[in-house]
């Protein structure tokens, strides 16, 4: 719900607060094209976007069940411009742009992976650097109809004598010289490798379900995901990592204090992603913050202090989750789902890369406990398989899981 600082009555405004999903709905009555409510509305859009649908929601009338008076009006514009921010005291009507998040957040957060990334928040979204540049708009002419936003120009022919002017006859002499100055430019440009590739696809895919923000936008843009943390109540033990990997912001997770994702799952925590280079130094610096912050400074059971290994430990239950969930049909291995995972596996082949660790980690991991008490399998298999005659032992295999008392 969006909550309206002002009392402006309004047939569209349900008390004080106006429900975004009302949006949707109220434009395709107004496009009246018989198309889907996504087709407006999805939690990629932007601010601005937002709020040129809230504008047309409030200006356009579906019905007259209340009348707007010019009183009512006077008294809204007066509260708009009198309102300020609560958190950051920002007015509308004093400034076009926040004020830096530097000089608020640090006393807005409290808990560790919060202060990590303080140094990191620095407002993206309305504050633009095209807002910045203040370009000025051509002045339009006087009898000139404004093109609307859905149409097509197409430049058709003047009118007159037709065009009698015979094409060159050397055009392969234009073609061979147009292919040399291509040479020459592509032999003059950098070479593009298959990851600077990946990353110009991938600033599509690793876009900000909330806020529409890529990950390469600027430096203090970490893009990650939102995931939840399942305990048992009674020693809070953690029983699941899920996610559904929609790409969230950092700052849209802490600062928008985001704990929905756009396909409707509670975030409880934030995860980030290794994209490409570029992102993982920025991701690096918060990813201690992070998994402790899912870990919830407590020690798990047969689970060491180490920050490899508790990496580790959160990355495998995110993939032991999410291979659940797809073979119980309730997630599909689509491309972007596919991504995620790869996203994942980079954590871990980055971090290997920066920290000799990491490298033994998997060598301790199979020495606790949880890995001894699976010891035998061979024996365990043969108590409990039915006899194979006929067939040697390298030809049937059976996997024994044991049921792990709480």
């Amino acid at each position: 719900d969006l909550r309206l600082l002002t009392s402006f009555r309004h047939s569209h405004v349900f008390g004080e607060s106006i429900c975004f999903s009302l949006l949707s709905s109220f434009q395709w009555w107004f496009e009246n094209g018989g198309l889907p409510d996504t087709a407006f509305w999805n939690p990629a859009r932007s601010v601005r976007s937002l709020l040129e649908s809230v504008y047309t929601f409030l200006t356009v009338d579906e019905d007259e069940h209340v009348t707007i008076t010019e009183s009512a009006g006077r008294i809204a514009l007066r509260q708009a411009q009198n309102c300020h921010c609560g958190i950051c005291g920002h007015r509308p009507s004093q400034g076009k742009f926040w004020p830096p998040e530097e000089s608020w957040m640090a006393s807005e957060n409290s808990s560790e992976l919060e202060q990590q990334i303080t140094s990191l928040a620095i407002h993206e979204d309305i504050a633009s650097k095209d807002d910045a540049n203040h370009k000025k708009k051509e002045p339009v002419k006087k009898g000139a109809k404004e093109v609307p936003k859905k149409a097509v120009v197409v430049e058709l022919p003047k009118k007159g004598k037709p065009n009698t002017k015979k094409s060159s006859t050397d055009f392969p002499a234009k073609a061979e010289s147009l292919k040399d100055q291509a040479v020459s430019l592509m032999a003059s440009a950098p070479t593009i490798s298959a990851a600077s590739a990946m990353d110009r696809e991938a600033i599509e895919d690793f876009r900000c379900s909330i806020t529409g923000v890529t990950f390469d936008h600027s430096p203090s843009v970490v893009m990650g995901f939102g995931v939840k943390v399942e305990r048992r109540e009674t020693d809070g033990t953690i029983l699941a990592i899920t996610t559904d990997l929609m790409p969230i912001s950092l700052q849209a997770f802490t600062k928008g204090r985001i704990r929905k994702s756009a396909l409707g799952m509670d975030i409880t925590n934030f995860f980030p992603f290794a994209i490409n280079e570029y992102h993982w130094e920025k991701a690096k610096r918060v990813m201690e913050g992070c998994v402790n912050s899912i870990l919830g400074g407590k020690q798990e059971r047969n689970l060491s202090e180490s920050p490899e290994d508790r990496l580790l430990f959160v990355v495998g239950e995110l993939w032991k989750s999410m291979a659940v969930l797809m073979m119980k049909g309730e997630a599909h291995t689509s491309e972007k789902v596919l991504k995620g995972f790869c996203a994942l596996h980079h954590i871990l082949l980055l971090a290997t890369e920066e920290t000799d660790p990491l490298r033994g980690v998997a060598i301790s991991h199979s020495g606790t406990d949880h890995h001894r008490a699976g010891e035998g399998p061979k024996e365990a298999a043969k108590s409990r398989a039915p006899e194979q005659r006929g067939k040697t032992e390298q030809s049937s295999w059976v996997v024994v899981v044991r049921r792990k008392h709480p």
